[in-house]
């Protein structure tokens, strides 16, 4: 992803982080159903010198305390124009539903999501995909600090072109959506050049252009009907590799892995990098930086302890290879997050 697109992510961050009450009721009217009914009562509050909310979910959260909810059903976010933004780290959870498709797509870092009456999250991690109907029921988790998720509002008309200009693809999807949403735990690297491409239309060009923005959601689409498709591809390959791994060290082979799960050495190499865009020496190594990253700002153990605890036979290269995906030394990682 290059620095104009993270740039312009950054700032749309920086855009809600910095929100005051006047912005805040043109959100409420512009964004919402009820918006007209909620204003009143969002300047009520504020007179009663209520504790200043720094989020419309925390709004809506202490209505529903003080039984001053205007809907009897959960709000209803209004959209009619596309838009991708970052999901935002000053957010709480809310249940809430939409009158377009929402899309959210995980390019780095984790997704906690709530469907209605389920006090479980859904954990999608990188490549992680969710596509939600209109009307469908759900709360999300504010993103940490790590995380980069993309949250992209598809307006039913938008939707209703693209079925028009490829009525099987959006049939297919449709028919998946039955129950309200798809969830692909993990993705390729098909898929995130796909979003990579629709994102970068719509953030770094000066006028994005309608019928570009609709070919990636086009191909987009059918990336993610074939997966639902093809269960296999869903991440269950994955999400096997992933228990096993962590029952391992950093030092285990592709062909420890492979005996393990009945495969060849290089039928498994090929299986991994059709479904997840990379190859296992990548896989492990970013599922093992991981977990190091958990360990730094979780335990007490000293940076050396945590290599040794993972089986790197190296702690020099141990710094190398956080230093290099993180950007930051490991020390100075626990520092900066404490």
């Amino acid at each position: 992803m290059d620095r104009q697109m993270l740039e312009a992510l950054e700032e749309q961050e920086r855009e809600d982080q910095a929100m005051e009450a006047g912005s805040w009721y043109d959100l409420v009217r512009r964004d919402f159903a009820n918006g007209e009914e909620v204003v009143p009562i969002m300047e009520e509050m504020l007179r009663r010198q209520t504790p200043k909310l720094r989020c419309l979910p925390l709004l809506y959260r202490t209505m529903r305390q003080r039984g001053e909810v205007v809907d009897r059903g959960a709000p209803v976010r209004t959209g009619s124009k596309f838009s991708l933004r970052k999901h935002a780290t000053c957010f709480v959870a809310y249940f809430h539903s939409h009158d377009f498709y929402e899309m959210l797509y995980v390019c780095r870092g984790h997704l906690r999501q709530y469907a209605q009456g389920s006090r479980v999250p859904t954990v999608f991690s990188g490549g992680g995909l969710c596509l939600l109907a209109p009307g469908m029921v759900h709360a999300l988790e504010p993103a940490g600090q790590e995380d980069l998720i993309f949250k992209i509002v598809i307006p039913g008309a938008m939707f209703e072109k693209i079925k028009t200009a490829s009525p099987g693809t959006v049939r297919r999807l449709e028919k998946a959506l039955e129950d309200g949403m798809i969830q692909i735990l993990r993705s390729g690297g098909q898929m995130r050049s796909l979003m990579e491409l629709l994102a970068r239309e719509q953030l770094c060009e000066e006028r994005p252009r309608t019928e570009v923005l609709q070919a990636c959601l086009t191909l987009i689409f059918a990336e993610a009907a074939w997966m639902v498709q093809s269960p296999a591809v869903t991440g269950k390959l994955i999400v096997r590799i992933e228990e096993i791994l962590d029952q391992a060290d950093a030092g285990i082979s592709l062909e420890e892995l492979a005996k393990r799960l009945g495969y060849s050495p290089d039928y498994l190499g090929r299986r991994i990098r059709r479904e997840s865009g990379e190859s296992f020496t990548r896989l492990r190594q970013k599922f093992f930086l991981e977990k190091a990253a958990e360990l730094l700002l979780e335990s007490t153990l000293s940076v050396d302890e945590v290599a040794a605890r993972l089986g790197y036979r190296s702690t020099s290269s141990f710094y190398r290879l956080f230093q290099k995906e993180y950007g930051i030394a490991p020390g100075a990682y626990r520092k900066m997050m404490e």
